[in-house]
């Protein structure tokens, strides 16, 4: 027969258990003695015990109380507590004497009887408590502490283990380890989080049959885990495979959390092993590249930086440079909006420019039309990143008149609120 009961465990009071004492009275034999009750804490040849000490038992079906003796011989000759227990499994025995050995023994009792003693179990009460360890690493209040660290403290005479404990308060409601350390003073815990605040200390516990008892926990010591190492950063524009990029462009990329600068590499092969620029401390989120060479296809990543560490490079894009002399330029300059400028000069005789802005990436035409609607494009769906870029218009077949460029964009990101674009701005040409 077994009986289990949800509740605190061999030290909870049964008798106000509605549903423990129920079954205990079915089943229960009203005429026969309760049986030897089984020890809990603490068995035979218990050492470590100090100033007092809770005797528990398991509970038993057949008993309604517990006789309790407790001596300082096994004959029980001499008993220094003799005592009833009727609705609890565990008694408090207090002042007890250092250095001596205990002896303790108890029976059920019920209406049809008493049941027999248990053996006598021994325990010895120590000489003294064991010092708790002086902490060292982590120290209290340490800031920027590895999130793998060693944690250690200093030996402690007679200890033979250590009770170490991680939490993330200074109480033991919130415990992330609770673990035995044996015959060593340093343990590599779990891995922790970076930028947190944690806690912890240290139990010392005596080695088996000494005449110490456990001491008690250190203070708790506080620590703060460094902050993290930065994150990749994502490149933003030009987009990949981009062409008839400037030969003087601007590489864009977004911030990395826990970023303080970057470095960018640039080269003609995709191993990088042709670099023609490695620039580090860049605290900007662009950088305006100068005198590349024209129809020429680069390659470019970005890794971040900070006090902590360094991140793994970005992906690795790739453009190609246009004509310098009549290709789209992308100026060293933001866009938070769609915008499509005057050209200048306006009027014009030869060659005027036309400026427009991109916040984000977009497929990009711009269209020359007359009044009769006749037109003809300088850019086709051209894939852009966000910026401002100008490009020469100049055909010196057109007469003196009037004359539209407009300019249809179509975003490709996700992010962007406003999806498409379209403006049309008027020009003239005077010969």
């Amino acid at each position: 027969m077994f009986i289990w009961e949800l509740g605190a465990g061999v030290l909870s009071d049964s008798a106000v258990q509605p549903l423990i004492k129920s079954i205990k009275l079915a089943v229960r034999d009203s005429n026969a003695v309760p049986s030897v009750p089984q020890i809990y804490f603490p068995m035979d040849q218990t050492y470590g015990v100090y100033d007092s000490v809770r005797l528990s038992w398991y509970p038993d079906v057949n008993s309604d109380s517990f006789n309790v003796q407790v001596s300082n011989d096994p004959s029980f000759s001499n008993i220094l507590r003799d005592t009833i227990i009727a609705t609890a499994t565990s008694v408090l025995f207090k002042n007890l004497t250092p250095s001596n050995n205990y002896y303790w023994h108890l029976r059920g009792l019920n209406k049809a009887g008493s049941g027999d003693f248990n053996s006598p179990i021994m325990f010895h009460t120590a000489s003294a408590l064991l010092n708790y360890p002086d902490l060292i690493t982590p120290g209290d209040s340490s800031l920027k502490v590895p999130i793998d660290i060693a944690f250690k403290w200093a030996s402690v005479s007679n200890a033979g283990s250590y009770n170490v404990q991680i939490s993330t308060s200074p109480d033991i409601c919130n415990l992330l380890l609770d673990t035995l350390i044996v015959n060593d003073t340093s343990f590599v815990g779990p891995e922790l989080e970076n930028e947190k605040d944690y806690f912890w200390r240290v139990k010392s516990l005596p080695e088996n049959e000494t005449d110490f008892a456990a001491g008690s926990f250190s203070d708790w010591n506080l620590f703060t885990t460094i902050e993290s190492p930065p994150l990749v950063p994502k490149l933003s524009s030009p987009v990949n495979e981009a062409t008839k990029i400037s030969v003087n462009p601007v590489l864009r990329w977004n911030p990395a959390e826990y970023s303080q600068y970057y470095e960018l590499r640039i080269s003609t092969d995709p191993d990088f092993n042709q670099l023609i620029m490695d620039s580090s401390g860049i605290n900007d989120l662009k950088n305006k590249i100068h005198n590349l060479q024209p129809t020429t296809t680069y390659y470019w990543s970005v890794k971040a930086f900070n006090e902590i560490g360094e991140s793994p490079w970005s992906e690795t894009r790739k453009f190609t440079t246009g004509n310098p002399e009549n290709e789209l330029t992308q100026l060293d300059a933001e866009s938070n909006i769609f915008e499509l400028y005057q050209n200048y000069p306006n009027p014009f005789n030869a060659r005027t420019v036309i400026r427009f802005g991109i916040p984000a990436d977009s497929k990009v035409q711009l269209i020359i039309s007359d009044i009769l609607g006749q037109s003809k494009s300088l850019i086709s769906n051209q894939l852009l990143g966000t910026g401002i870029y100008e490009i020469p218009f100049d055909d010196v077949r057109l007469s003196s008149g009037v004359y539209f460029y407009t300019v249809v964009a179509s975003t490709t990101s996700r992010q962007s609120n406003k999806k498409n674009f379209i403006q049309t701005k008027k020009m003239m040409i005077i010969k």
